[in-house]
Protein backbone atom coordinates (compact mmCIF):
# COMPACT_ATOMS: atom_id res chain seq x y z
CA UNK A 1 0.00 0.00 0.00
CA UNK A 2 2.72 2.42 0.92
CA UNK A 3 6.07 2.43 -0.85
CA UNK A 4 9.16 1.50 1.16
CA UNK A 5 10.22 4.64 2.93
CA UNK A 6 13.16 6.61 1.58
CA UNK A 7 16.03 7.72 3.81
CA UNK A 8 14.75 9.66 6.78
CA UNK A 9 14.56 13.38 6.10
CA UNK A 10 14.55 15.97 8.80
CA UNK A 11 10.90 16.39 9.69
CA UNK A 12 8.93 19.29 11.08
CA UNK A 13 10.82 18.59 14.28
CA UNK A 14 14.02 19.75 12.54
CA UNK A 15 15.02 23.39 12.54
CA UNK A 16 16.96 25.89 10.46
CA UNK A 17 20.53 26.49 11.62
CA UNK A 18 20.35 30.21 10.97
CA UNK A 19 19.57 32.77 13.61
CA UNK A 20 20.00 36.48 14.21
CA UNK A 21 23.76 36.68 14.68
CA UNK A 22 23.99 33.40 16.65
CA UNK A 23 24.37 29.99 15.08
CA UNK A 24 22.11 27.25 16.36
CA UNK A 25 23.77 24.28 18.01
CA UNK A 26 24.94 21.93 15.30
CA UNK A 27 22.86 18.77 14.77
CA UNK A 28 24.00 15.96 16.99
CA UNK A 29 26.34 18.16 18.99
CA UNK A 30 27.17 17.34 22.60
CA UNK A 31 26.10 20.77 23.85
CA UNK A 32 23.68 20.24 26.76
CA UNK A 33 20.22 21.66 26.00
CA UNK A 34 19.52 24.81 27.97
CA UNK A 35 16.44 27.04 28.26
CA UNK A 36 15.88 30.46 29.75
CA UNK A 37 13.23 31.52 32.26
CA UNK A 38 9.60 31.67 31.23
CA UNK A 39 8.60 34.66 29.13
CA UNK A 40 4.97 35.54 29.77
CA UNK A 41 2.91 37.05 26.96
CA UNK A 42 -0.28 39.08 27.34
CA UNK A 43 -2.25 36.46 25.43
CA UNK A 44 -4.91 34.46 27.26
CA UNK A 45 -5.21 30.98 25.78
CA UNK A 46 -7.66 29.67 28.37
CA UNK A 47 -9.02 26.17 27.98
CA UNK A 48 -8.77 26.22 24.18
CA UNK A 49 -6.93 23.44 22.37
CA UNK A 50 -3.71 24.95 21.12
CA UNK A 51 -0.89 24.31 18.69
CA UNK A 52 1.64 26.38 16.77
CA UNK A 53 2.90 26.64 13.20
CA UNK A 54 4.70 29.23 11.11
CA UNK A 55 1.59 30.37 9.27
CA UNK A 56 2.99 33.44 7.49
CA UNK A 57 6.42 31.95 6.73
CA UNK A 58 8.41 34.55 8.70
CA UNK A 59 10.37 31.99 10.74
CA UNK A 60 8.37 32.56 13.94
CA UNK A 61 5.71 30.12 15.15
CA UNK A 62 2.17 31.51 15.32
CA UNK A 63 -0.44 30.43 17.86
CA UNK A 64 -3.45 28.44 16.64
CA UNK A 65 -6.31 27.78 19.06
CA UNK A 66 -9.63 25.96 18.83
CA UNK A 67 -12.31 26.81 21.37
CA UNK A 68 -14.87 24.43 22.89
CA UNK A 69 -17.31 25.12 20.04
CA UNK A 70 -14.74 24.35 17.37
CA UNK A 71 -14.11 27.97 16.36
CA UNK A 72 -10.45 28.45 15.33
CA UNK A 73 -8.29 31.54 15.63
CA UNK A 74 -4.71 32.52 14.80
CA UNK A 75 -2.47 34.99 16.59
CA UNK A 76 0.60 35.92 14.58
CA UNK A 77 3.93 36.16 16.40
CA UNK A 78 5.43 39.63 16.13
CA UNK A 79 8.59 41.26 17.44
CA UNK A 80 6.61 42.62 20.39
CA UNK A 81 4.39 39.67 21.27
CA UNK A 82 1.37 38.40 19.37
CA UNK A 83 -1.18 40.08 17.10
CA UNK A 84 -4.88 40.29 17.85
CA UNK A 85 -6.60 37.02 16.95
CA UNK A 86 -7.91 36.34 13.46
CA UNK A 87 -11.12 34.53 14.38
CA UNK A 88 -13.12 32.38 11.96
CA UNK A 89 -16.28 32.94 13.99
CA UNK A 90 -18.55 32.06 11.07
CA UNK A 91 -17.61 28.38 11.44
CA UNK A 92 -20.29 26.26 13.06
CA UNK A 93 -20.97 22.55 13.14
CA UNK A 94 -18.07 21.25 15.19
CA UNK A 95 -19.17 20.69 18.75
CA UNK A 96 -16.86 19.69 21.56
CA UNK A 97 -13.57 18.86 19.88
CA UNK A 98 -11.90 15.81 21.43
CA UNK A 99 -8.51 16.15 19.73
CA UNK A 100 -6.76 18.45 17.27
CA UNK A 101 -3.67 18.38 15.07
CA UNK A 102 -2.13 20.85 12.63
CA UNK A 103 -1.04 19.72 9.15
CA UNK A 104 -1.10 20.58 5.46
CA UNK A 105 -4.16 19.04 3.83
CA UNK A 106 -5.26 21.60 1.23
CA UNK A 107 -3.67 22.69 -2.02
CA UNK A 108 -4.08 23.43 -5.73
CA UNK A 109 -3.42 21.79 -9.05
CA UNK A 110 -0.19 23.03 -10.64
CA UNK A 111 0.45 21.73 -14.18
CA UNK A 112 -1.75 18.75 -13.45
CA UNK A 113 -0.16 17.92 -10.08
CA UNK A 114 -1.82 18.60 -6.73
CA UNK A 115 0.53 20.62 -4.55
CA UNK A 116 -0.05 21.40 -0.89
CA UNK A 117 -0.27 25.08 -0.12
CA UNK A 118 1.85 26.69 2.59
CA UNK A 119 -0.92 27.55 5.07
CA UNK A 120 -1.44 25.20 8.00
CA UNK A 121 -4.77 23.44 8.32
CA UNK A 122 -6.48 21.74 11.26
CA UNK A 123 -7.82 18.21 11.62
CA UNK A 124 -10.33 17.81 14.46
CA UNK A 125 -11.85 14.73 16.11
CA UNK A 126 -15.17 15.45 17.83
CA UNK A 127 -16.93 13.77 20.71
CA UNK A 128 -19.73 12.83 18.29
CA UNK A 129 -17.44 10.46 16.37
CA UNK A 130 -16.43 12.47 13.29
CA UNK A 131 -13.08 13.78 12.06
CA UNK A 132 -13.23 17.07 10.14
CA UNK A 133 -10.81 19.27 8.25
CA UNK A 134 -10.62 23.02 8.69
CA UNK A 135 -8.55 24.45 5.84
CA UNK A 136 -7.04 27.94 5.96
CA UNK A 137 -6.38 30.74 3.48
CA UNK A 138 -3.58 33.28 3.15
CA UNK A 139 -5.24 35.65 5.64
CA UNK A 140 -5.63 33.21 8.52
CA UNK A 141 -9.30 32.37 8.05
CA UNK A 142 -10.49 28.77 8.07
CA UNK A 143 -13.14 26.99 6.01
CA UNK A 144 -15.12 24.10 7.44
CA UNK A 145 -15.41 21.04 5.23
CA UNK A 146 -18.76 19.67 6.27
CA UNK A 147 -18.19 16.07 5.17
CA UNK A 148 -16.07 14.13 7.68
CA UNK A 149 -12.87 12.66 6.28
CA UNK A 150 -13.23 9.70 8.63
CA UNK A 151 -15.49 8.49 11.41
CA UNK A 152 -14.72 6.99 14.78
CA UNK A 153 -14.15 8.03 18.37
CA UNK A 154 -10.55 9.15 18.59
CA UNK A 155 -8.73 10.28 21.72
CA UNK A 156 -5.61 11.52 19.95
CA UNK A 157 -4.62 12.82 16.51
CA UNK A 158 -1.35 13.63 14.82
CA UNK A 159 -0.58 14.91 11.32
CA UNK A 160 2.55 13.98 9.36
CA UNK A 161 3.50 13.20 5.77
CA UNK A 162 3.76 9.44 6.26
CA UNK A 163 4.02 8.39 2.62
CA UNK A 164 6.16 11.36 1.47
CA UNK A 165 3.69 12.67 -1.14
CA UNK A 166 3.80 16.28 0.05
CA UNK A 167 0.46 16.15 1.86
CA UNK A 168 -0.16 15.49 5.55
CA UNK A 169 -1.64 12.16 6.55
CA UNK A 170 -3.54 11.46 9.77
CA UNK A 171 -2.28 9.20 12.53
CA UNK A 172 -5.05 8.56 15.06
CA UNK A 173 -5.50 6.58 18.26
CA UNK A 174 -9.05 5.55 19.14
CA UNK A 175 -10.50 5.61 22.65
CA UNK A 176 -9.63 1.92 23.11
CA UNK A 177 -6.00 2.40 22.06
CA UNK A 178 -6.30 1.08 18.51
CA UNK A 179 -4.33 3.01 15.90
CA UNK A 180 -5.17 4.22 12.39
CA UNK A 181 -2.87 5.41 9.62
CA UNK A 182 -5.13 7.35 7.22
CA UNK A 183 -3.35 8.32 4.01
CA UNK A 184 -3.95 11.27 1.73
CA UNK A 185 -3.92 10.45 -1.97
CA UNK A 186 -1.86 13.49 -2.86
CA UNK A 187 -4.77 15.12 -4.68
CA UNK A 188 -6.71 16.58 -1.76
CA UNK A 189 -8.71 13.37 -1.27
CA UNK A 190 -8.21 10.32 0.89
CA UNK A 191 -7.26 6.79 0.05
CA UNK A 192 -6.22 3.70 1.96
CA UNK A 193 -5.95 3.32 5.70
CA UNK A 194 -4.41 0.73 7.99
CA UNK A 195 -5.95 -0.19 11.34
CA UNK A 196 -4.06 -1.81 14.19
CA UNK A 197 -6.27 -3.09 17.04
CA UNK A 198 -5.21 -2.46 20.60
CA UNK A 199 -2.29 -4.69 21.46
CA UNK A 200 -3.12 -7.35 24.04
CA UNK A 201 -1.96 -6.27 27.47
CA UNK A 202 -0.90 -2.81 26.35
CA UNK A 203 -3.54 -1.08 28.48
CA UNK A 204 -4.59 -1.81 32.04
CA UNK A 205 -8.24 -1.95 33.08
CA UNK A 206 -9.64 1.57 32.98
CA UNK A 207 -6.58 2.95 31.18
CA UNK A 208 -7.20 4.93 27.97
CA UNK A 209 -5.10 7.13 25.66
CA UNK A 210 -5.47 10.90 26.01
CA UNK A 211 -2.90 12.43 23.63
CA UNK A 212 -0.33 11.57 20.97
CA UNK A 213 2.72 13.27 19.47
CA UNK A 214 4.72 12.33 16.38
CA UNK A 215 8.31 11.20 16.75
CA UNK A 216 10.92 8.72 15.52
CA UNK A 217 11.47 6.07 18.19
CA UNK A 218 12.04 2.78 16.42
CA UNK A 219 15.30 1.70 14.87
CA UNK A 220 18.26 -0.63 15.01
CA UNK A 221 21.44 -0.59 17.06
CA UNK A 222 24.53 -0.35 14.86
CA UNK A 223 27.73 -0.74 16.91
CA UNK A 224 25.80 0.33 19.99
CA UNK A 225 24.28 3.45 18.45
CA UNK A 226 20.57 3.70 17.63
CA UNK A 227 19.81 4.47 13.99
CA UNK A 228 16.15 5.38 13.70
CA UNK A 229 13.87 3.92 11.04
CA UNK A 230 11.82 6.02 8.64
CA UNK A 231 8.74 5.96 10.91
CA UNK A 232 7.03 8.13 11.84
CA UNK A 233 5.98 6.80 15.24
CA UNK A 234 3.83 8.09 18.10
CA UNK A 235 4.35 8.80 21.78
CA UNK A 236 0.96 8.17 23.37
CA UNK A 237 0.08 9.32 26.89
CA UNK A 238 -2.56 7.46 28.91
CA UNK A 239 -4.85 8.69 31.67
CA UNK A 240 -2.63 6.84 34.16
CA UNK A 241 0.41 8.93 33.24
CA UNK A 242 2.15 6.19 31.27
CA UNK A 243 3.88 6.78 27.94
CA UNK A 244 3.43 4.14 25.25
CA UNK A 245 5.45 4.11 22.02
CA UNK A 246 3.50 3.25 18.88
CA UNK A 247 6.06 2.34 16.21
CA UNK A 248 5.05 1.87 12.58
CA UNK A 249 6.13 -0.35 9.73
CA UNK A 250 6.20 0.70 6.04
CA UNK A 251 2.58 -0.41 5.59
CA UNK A 252 1.29 1.84 8.38
CA UNK A 253 0.66 -0.82 11.04
CA UNK A 254 1.70 -0.19 14.64
CA UNK A 255 3.48 -2.11 17.37
CA UNK A 256 2.83 -0.86 20.91
CA UNK A 257 5.30 -1.03 23.77
CA UNK A 258 5.92 0.62 27.13
CA UNK A 259 8.38 3.53 27.04
CA UNK A 260 9.93 2.40 30.31
CA UNK A 261 9.70 5.74 32.13
CA UNK A 262 9.61 5.76 35.90
CA UNK A 263 7.62 8.97 36.39
CA UNK A 264 3.91 9.54 35.83
CA UNK A 265 3.12 12.47 33.55
CA UNK A 266 0.17 14.77 32.90
CA UNK A 267 1.27 15.79 29.39
CA UNK A 268 3.84 14.60 26.86
CA UNK A 269 5.13 16.24 23.66
CA UNK A 270 7.94 15.31 21.27
CA UNK A 271 11.05 17.33 20.45
CA UNK A 272 14.42 16.71 18.81
CA UNK A 273 16.21 19.25 20.94
CA UNK A 274 19.75 18.30 19.93
CA UNK A 275 18.89 17.50 16.29
CA UNK A 276 20.39 14.01 16.35
CA UNK A 277 17.24 12.54 14.69
CA UNK A 278 16.43 10.56 17.85
CA UNK A 279 13.22 12.01 19.23
CA UNK A 280 13.31 13.32 22.79
CA UNK A 281 10.36 13.95 25.10
CA UNK A 282 8.97 17.04 26.78
CA UNK A 283 6.73 16.25 29.74
CA UNK A 284 4.71 18.06 32.37
CA UNK A 285 4.01 16.56 35.77
CA UNK A 286 0.89 17.13 37.89
CA UNK A 287 2.65 19.97 39.75
CA UNK A 288 3.20 21.89 36.50
CA UNK A 289 6.95 21.34 36.13
CA UNK A 290 8.25 20.76 32.59
CA UNK A 291 10.94 18.10 32.09
CA UNK A 292 13.18 17.15 29.18
CA UNK A 293 14.05 13.49 28.57
CA UNK A 294 16.77 12.97 25.97
CA UNK A 295 16.96 9.81 23.86
CA UNK A 296 20.49 8.50 24.14
CA UNK A 297 22.59 6.51 21.69
CA UNK A 298 21.34 3.10 22.83
CA UNK A 299 17.68 4.12 22.54
CA UNK A 300 16.88 4.71 26.21
CA UNK A 301 15.56 7.94 27.70
CA UNK A 302 17.70 9.84 30.17
CA UNK A 303 16.42 10.88 33.59
CA UNK A 304 13.97 13.81 33.46
CA UNK A 305 15.68 17.18 33.71
CA UNK A 306 13.51 20.16 34.74
CA UNK A 307 13.23 23.15 32.42
CA UNK A 308 13.19 26.21 34.63
CA UNK A 309 11.47 26.54 37.99
CA UNK A 310 8.21 28.02 36.78
CA UNK A 311 5.06 25.95 37.01
CA UNK A 312 2.76 25.84 33.98
CA UNK A 313 -0.87 24.83 33.54
CA UNK A 314 -0.47 23.10 30.16
CA UNK A 315 2.24 22.16 27.70
CA UNK A 316 1.66 23.25 24.08
CA UNK A 317 4.85 21.85 22.56
CA UNK A 318 8.21 22.59 20.95
CA UNK A 319 8.41 25.34 18.32
CA UNK A 320 10.72 28.11 17.15
CA UNK A 321 8.75 30.91 18.79
CA UNK A 322 11.15 33.80 18.19
CA UNK A 323 12.54 32.78 14.80
CA UNK A 324 16.17 32.38 15.84
CA UNK A 325 16.52 28.86 14.46
CA UNK A 326 16.42 27.15 17.86
CA UNK A 327 13.59 25.11 19.31
CA UNK A 328 11.74 26.73 22.22
CA UNK A 329 9.13 25.33 24.61
CA UNK A 330 5.59 26.76 24.57
CA UNK A 331 3.08 26.43 27.40
CA UNK A 332 0.29 28.20 29.27
CA UNK A 333 0.67 29.57 32.77
CA UNK A 334 -1.30 31.13 35.59
CA UNK A 335 -4.96 31.08 36.56
CA UNK A 336 -5.89 32.76 33.26
CA UNK A 337 -3.77 30.26 31.27
CA UNK A 338 -1.82 32.91 29.39
CA UNK A 339 0.83 32.03 26.84
CA UNK A 340 4.33 31.48 28.22
CA UNK A 341 7.46 30.20 26.54
CA UNK A 342 10.99 29.13 27.41
CA UNK A 343 13.58 30.31 24.89
CA UNK A 344 16.37 27.92 23.92
CA UNK A 345 19.77 29.27 24.91
CA UNK A 346 21.65 26.11 23.97
CA UNK A 347 23.75 27.87 21.32
CA UNK A 348 24.80 30.53 23.83
CA UNK A 349 25.70 27.95 26.48
CA UNK A 350 27.79 26.11 23.85
CA UNK A 351 29.65 29.28 23.00
CA UNK A 352 30.32 29.90 26.69
CA UNK A 353 31.87 26.48 27.16
CA UNK A 354 33.88 26.35 23.90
Amino acid sequence: MVKKMSTLLLSALSLSLLSFGVLAAEPGSNCPPSFGSAQNEAVVVGAARSSMADFNQDGKADLITLDSDGVPSIRFKTENGFSDPVVSDYIHGIYRPAAMAVGYFDGDYVEGNFVANKWPDIVVATTSGAVHLLTSDAYGYFSFRGTPVMRGFYAALAAVDFNKDGMSDILAVDIAGGAVTFLSRGDGNWGDFAYTPTAAGAYAVGEVPISASVGYFDGTLVEGILTVNDGPDLAVLTNQGRVLLYTTDPQGYFTVREAGLAMSFAEVRTIDVNQDQRTDLLTRDSAGVIYLLLRNENGDFTSPQPIGQEQVTSLIGAYDVNGDGNVDVAATSGADEHFAWFASVTALSCQATN
